[in-house]
């Protein structure tokens, strides 16, 4: 594609700036469509403030830029949303990308970023999306976005990707979550863990989303993938930080956990900051290993080792934390 226009909806945030960094090392001319500045300043000449739920934002971009490639990110992830009605991002902004790439032929490859969420963790996918059983109304937003785009972009070059537990710098929840929680020897696990999860480094996850916009965007044409480094066991992973933060690793049973969320949920209701609420207890016992073969089998194993990666997010945080 050269150094073509690439547009990234949305890319102002934790895998958006990713994104946009690893699209730029590659050569091209990087737009960042979002409502937000990015949390990186570097990129900050990439951005443009607007919403994607304009359709007037998005044309006015095409026209400028000729956009021949993108990656539509914007989303709403609350996890523990009351109705549909908070997705409307999710599913108009999806719906503006669409209509966009329908009018505009020149727009040679879409990505569409959904979430492992279009069905329960657990489960196996059903090979239709009528019979997915979407998490909560976050994974109905994005099944809706899904079947939209089969339904309507027939012609088009497309591609959706289904994040998974992707982690690294500018996380919004793990960073003053779980690493916090590590670093100031706070963080319990539950004992006898056995859940596998697939976990992906996020620049590894930009860089295999850049590789099916660029180099793989014909045999990637109308389908769906996991993006993943690897499935691996959430005891390692957590365990991994722990040493690498200096930090013991420490077990306690199931029960108490449940029962400190079940405070937190209490304490949070009062606008009072607890660290285990119940939707923290529901991810550290969720198993979930979904197929990630399909996109290791394309494009090989990530760039950066998982010792690597973890190296060069704690050493991050170390001075992160020091500012605290």
């Amino acid at each position: 594609m050269g150094r073509a226009n690439i547009l990234i909806t949305g890319g102002s945030g934790f895998i958006g700036v990713h994104l946009v960094s690893e699209f730029i090392k590659r050569g091209y001319n990087v737009i960042n469509l979002d409502l937000r500045p990015p949390v990186n300043n570097l990129y900050f000449d990439n951005w443009r403030q607007g919403d994607v739920n304009s359709y007037e934002d998005l044309l006015s971009l095409q026209k400028e830029h000729a956009f021949i490639g993108i990656v539509h990110l914007a989303a709403v992830a609350l996890q523990n949303a009351k109705s549909l009605d908070q997705f409307s991002t999710n599913i108009n902004g999806t719906r503006n990308v669409i209509q966009l790439v329908k009018s505009n032929p020149n727009i040679k490859k879409v990505i569409f970023t959904s979430t492992q969420y279009v069905n329960l963790p657990g489960l196996v996918p059903p090979k239709s999306l009528t019979e997915y059983l979407p998490f909560g109304y976050y994974g109905v937003s994005k099944l809706i976005g899904e079947r939209d785009v089969h339904e309507s972009l027939l012609n088009a070059n497309w591609t959706i990707v289904r994040p998974t537990a992707i982690w690294g710098k500018y996380h919004p929840v793990l960073v003053y979550g779980l690493w916090y929680q590590i670093y100031k020897k706070r963080y319990i696990h539950p004992s006898h863990d056995k859940s596998i999860k697939p976990y992906g480094y996020v620049e590894n996850t930009c860089w295999q989303i850049a590789e099916l916009l660029e180099n793989y965007a014909d045999e990637t044409r109308h389908k769906t993938y996991y993006l993943a480094d690897s499935l691996m066991s959430q005891r390692q992973w957590v365990e991994t930080f722990c040493q690498h933060l200096g930090v013991s690793f420490n077990q306690v049973p199931k029960i108490l956990i449940w029962g400190l969320s079940k405070i937190g949920d209490l304490l949070n209701l009062l606008k009072i900051k607890f660290p285990i609420y119940s939707s923290r207890y529901r991810n550290l016992i969720q198993h979930n290993p979904v197929d990630v073969d399909p996109i290791l089998q394309l494009l090989g194993q990530p760039k950066i080792t998982f010792s690597s990666s973890v190296n060069k997010v704690t050493n991050w945080l170390k001075k992160e934390f020091t500012h605290d």
